[in-house]
């Protein structure tokens, strides 16, 4: 976490951002929309919610040998990391696993079935610790799954008849005794687990055949970017709706925040943030309009004399051609700004970041931001008209276009690699998601003049 966390920091004057042409779009933040980070088995912890980094590593599968879906646990390659997945009964605390599940019933065997895909050397383990009386009687590991099984198998596997009272059980790609991860790409379906009692099935464990699925969503501001797709995976936001407002109904409240010993600023974003880029987390984006001001009202709370900024770069052909600092101090009312801005040509590309301040407890709120003059002001209710369905998606999606004129289409990986791209395009447009992996996705069309984007969520 911590190592997540400093990138934030490292980076903060390495910045850029995505832009719509002209104005600032939802710059007053009157729009908001859940986003769904990942779906989790109910009643079943999983890497999704113990340790979320912007992809799931455990998600629904219609394959299914029992009911209508079963779980697909995967290795996934985070930044340079490889996260692998798992699923389990029971609580894990700072130390590992801690608790089991109420569960009282004599058993002798776990049997539940598979599909893999396990390149050699890897392996799905089953997990399973029993406990009595709050003390841990018996702690098992079982190699489960090995190499490429491409229909269902059963697998039955003996693990003696300790007595408990609580059972932590689950399963993982990897060794989790050695902490050492599965081959990113990896993956195994688990379905109808069952324990057993001289061949006899006892008690079901909550969900046996992950048949139910319970979505997380996280609030954002519609059209930025914020910290919070990666945050609220650990039950944290920093960038929220807040019906203090300088003008409307809502505005931007972000807060610096402490987990644990980690400082987190907030951060704001035109564009997408991808913390494992070890050269920018801040993408550029496309922009070519020329304003001649900024303007916008906030409210700041500092913590030791802190200090909060917005800081955008306009580019052209990779050069910077305008820069600009918002500077923000101790204000206990909204007050507003109106800075001019003085760009040396026609932009092709902004970066903008706004950033609540480096000490915990620091409170930001943003209303009404917008640019003006020069040659600011394109209709941009012409790309309102862009949607897409179904999202989340797991084999096709649909992209509607605007009626009128020609588009560029762009699908782009958080990480920033370009997944596809289509020029002249009109209509409607069908995307095959066979080369997806999970995970969220970026989609954005342009008509050369405005470029507005979407998330696309692949499970």
């Amino acid at each position: 976490m911590k190592k997540i966390y400093s990138i934030t920091a490292l980076f903060f004057l390495s910045m850029s951002a995505f832009g719509q042409f002209g104005q600032i779009s939802n710059g007053d933040f009157e729009s908001w929309e859940d986003q769904t980070l990942y779906e989790n088995p109910t009643d079943w912890q999983s890497s999704n919610n113990v340790e979320f980094y912007g992809a799931p590593a455990v998600s629904q599968s219609s394959d299914a040998q029992d009911g209508s879906s079963s779980v697909q646990i995967s290795s996934i390659l985070i930044g340079q990391d490889t996260l692998s997945g798992y699923v389990f009964h029971g609580s894990v605390g700072q130390m590992g696993p801690d608790a089991g599940i109420p569960y009282t019933d004599n058993f002798e065997a776990v049997s539940f079935q598979y599909k893999s895909s396990l390149p050699a050397g890897d392996t799905m383990h089953l997990i399973m610790i029993r406990f009595n009386a709050g003390v841990m009687v018996e702690f098992l590991t079982l190699p489960a799954a090995y190499g490429s099984v491409n229909v269902w198998t059963p697998n039955l596997l003996y693990v003696g008849n300790t007595v408990q009272d609580s059972l932590f059980i689950g399963f993982s790609l990897g060794n989790p005794v050695n902490d050492v991860a599965a081959a990113p790409g990896a993956w195994a379906l688990v379905d109808n687990v069952e324990l057993l009692s001289g061949g006899v099935t006892t008690t079901p464990l909550p969900n046996p055949s992950f048949e139910t699925w319970t979505s997380e969503t996280v609030e954002v501001a519609s059209d930025w970017y914020s910290l919070n797709f990666f945050l609220a995976g650990f039950g944290l936001e920093n960038a929220n709706k807040t019906t203090d407002a300088n003008t409307g109904t809502y505005a931007m409240e972000m807060t610096t925040i402490l987990n644990d010993q980690d400082t987190m600023a907030s951060f704001l974003t035109m564009g997408p943030i991808n913390l494992f880029s070890f050269v920018n987390p801040f993408e550029n984006a496309p922009y070519n309009a020329s304003p001649t001001n900024f303007s916008g009202a906030y409210k700041y709370a500092p913590v030791n004399g802190d200090q909060g900024i917005i800081t955008m770069t306009f580019f052209q052909a990779g050069v910077p051609i305008g820069m600009h600092n918002e500077y923000f101090t101790a204000q206990g009312s909204y007050t507003t700004f109106n800075s001019a801005l003085t760009i040396t040509g026609t932009p092709d590309s902004i970066n903008f970041l706004a950033y609540s301040g480096d000490n915990p407890g620091s409170v930001l709120k943003l209303d009404d931001l917008q640019f003006t003059g020069g040659n600011v002001g394109v209709d941009e209710n012409l790309m309102n008209d862009f949607e897409m369905y179904p999202n989340p998606a797991s084999d096709l999606v649909t992209i509607a276009l605007p009626d009128e004129g020609t588009f560029t289409l762009t699908v782009t990986s958080l990480d920033g690699k370009v997944m596809m791209s289509n020029e002249n395009i009109t209509g409607n447009q069908l995307i095959k998601l066979a080369n997806f992996n999970k995970g969220i996705y970026i989609v954005g069309i342009s008509n050369g003049q405005l470029y507005k984007t979407k998330k696309l969520i692949v499970r």
